[in-house]
């Protein structure tokens, strides 16, 4: 069975598959999205499943390779839910000081406004399905991706001289990072 979508629109659903679109419309909307795009960031990687332009805004969806302790500095987002399905590995998922460990078949949830991160802590590399709510969130990849290509410095411990530009980005879409001490390295300029 090939890549499929399923896009809410009108109170219908329509799948649309990858390989075999039939209608003009949803080509160009299909042509349009980051589909298919890998974003490399750092040490983690995220397969675009689903995003703003397939999913008429409703969410984007991505299949996220990390590196053992590869993961994200603790954050905050304004504008999005997060869902995590962990299908291989060990993720160790902080949100709002809290701390578990997920292994395959774990789904956790991360509501806009609440401080969150999430780490690789096994020895192999680890996969999980992240889906951001509403859509979108493949122009933040895409923005962040290219602060990391640009050479600029940046590091998960938030020091005066580091993450100024990786700051910056995501300030851009309203994500917030926060100051944290003693986290393993999660991006790789």
């Amino acid at each position: 069975m090939g890549l499929s979508r399923t896009l809410k629109a009108q109170n219908t659903m329509t799948m649309i598959d990858t390989r075999t679109i039939s209608r003009a419309a949803d080509a160009a909307r299909i042509a349009a999205s980051a589909v298919g795009r890998t974003f490399s960031l750092g040490d983690h990687t995220a397969l675009c499943l689903a995003d703003a332009a397939t999913t008429g805004g409703a969410f984007s969806m991505f299949d996220v390779t990390a590196e053992p302790g590869g993961g994200t500095p603790l954050h905050v987002h304004a504008n999005e839910d997060e869902t995590f399905y962990v299908v291989a590995g060990r993720f160790a998922f902080t949100e709002a000081g809290r701390t578990v460990i997920a292994t395959p078949g774990k789904c956790l949830f991360a509501a806009r406004g609440r401080r969150h991160r999430w780490q690789n802590v096994g020895d192999t590399p680890g996969r999980m399905i992240v889906l951001a709510s509403p859509g979108g969130f493949e122009r933040f990849f895409g923005a962040l991706e290219r602060c990391l290509k640009s050479g600029s410095p940046v590091r998960s411990d938030f020091g005066p001289d580091s993450q100024v530009a990786a700051n910056a980005v995501m300030a851009q879409f309203g994500i917030e990072a926060l100051r944290t001490e003693g986290l393993l390295p999660c991006f790789k300029g």
